[in-house]
């Protein structure tokens, strides 16, 4: 193809966007009657007394949704509501064990267990791999922070 030639499909593909975009938006707008005719009936409001017990501010709560299309009152009692239920279980911990130490300061670990990585895994101070923040790594061990646990590690043992 020659340039003149593609520079007429792009005019001609941007007219063609312009003009689908433009019917588009005459065919999207009704008038305002027919919107309105369309829409149910509103149901006036209802009063709900107000009470100071947590059920009957719950009653209250429910009776007035504003996000039900029919905004009436909801057909359920405060005993069919949904107990709180426990979280998911809390992922298990990796069982994180220093290997090894290299260089000097500023110190390198040699890691084995953490998750997605097989074998020895090398970081240093202010490294984050899979969730765990290095704080800290010196020559008698390394300090590492995450899933809501601080492991202190010494070179060869578990936590």
């Amino acid at each position: 193809m020659t340039a003149r030639r593609v520079e007429q499909l792009l005019w001609l593909t941007t007219f063609a966007v312009i003009a689908a975009g433009g019917a588009g938006a005459i065919v999207m707008q009704q008038p305002l009657g027919a919107v309105a005719a369309t829409l149910p009936p509103r149901a006036p409001p209802r009063v709900v007394a107000s009470s100071r017990t947590a059920e009957g501010r719950l009653r209250a709560i429910l009776a007035g949704d504003l996000f039900r299309r029919e905004r009436g009152a909801v057909h359920a009692t405060v005993s069919a509501l949904p107990r709180s239920t426990p979280g998911p279980p809390a992922l298990p911990k990796p069982p994180l064990v220093l290997r090894g130490l290299v260089g000097g300061p500023p110190w390198n670990a040699i890691l084995d267990g953490v998750p997605g990585h097989d074998g020895g895994f090398v970081v240093r101070a202010g490294d984050s791999v899979a969730g765990l923040k290095i704080r800290s790594v010196r020559r008698d061990g390394a300090t590492i922070r995450g899933m809501d646990t601080t492991w202190i590690l010494r070179l060869g043992r578990a936590p």
